[in-house]
């Protein structure tokens, strides 16, 4: 990269600066000590060409700087990675892709679980609109309870249960 040098004001222009900023001063003494009224003006006006002259080498001497620091960065930027910065970035995206990764799969399982039931629930309800409720499953009521009296004074109840289908 070639060297850019900062710019710097032209030495007449400075001096010009100056000598303007000095025959406003003067003038404001002169109007000053005769009394008229326009000297705090013309007053104003030299302190305002100062502190412009002032503002202008400020913001010269800031770009300069700013410039000089991008120059540094950029060619520190340049050098080659050491083994503890390469190791440092590694790690570093290593744990953030296992968490964005982790993320992922979370996300993943959650959608394919939400799609299941979602299957499962269509299913189920399509099956019931084309056949109908069924009647007759093995383990389940075959109708109401019964209870029948004993003997000995006692009462049984039992509740029916399907152990194998009716043939059809």
């Amino acid at each position: 990269m070639a060297a850019v040098s900062v710019t710097t004001l032209a030495p007449e222009a400075v001096t010009g600066i100056r000598a303007a900023q000095e025959a406003l001063e003067q003038q404001a003494r002169r109007l000053a000590a005769t009394g008229d009224p326009t000297a705090d003006t013309v007053a104003a006006y030299a302190a305002a060409v100062g502190a412009q002259h002032r503002l202008i080498v400020d913001a010269n001497l800031k770009g300069g700087a700013q410039h000089e620091a991008t120059a540094r960065l950029i060619q520190d930027a340049r050098k080659p990675w050491s083994r503890e910065e390469m190791r440092g970035l590694i790690t570093e995206l290593d744990r953030t892709l296992l968490h964005r990764w982790s993320q992922f799969n979370r996300g993943g399982i959650a959608i394919g679980v939400a799609v299941a039931l979602v299957f499962g629930a269509a299913c189920g309800g399509v099956g019931w609109w084309w056949r109908g409720v069924v009647p007759v499953a093995i383990g389940t009521r075959a109708g109401a309870d019964r209870c029948e009296d004993r003997s000995d004074g006692s009462r049984l109840c039992w509740i029916p249960v399907f152990e194998r289908g009716p043939s059809r």
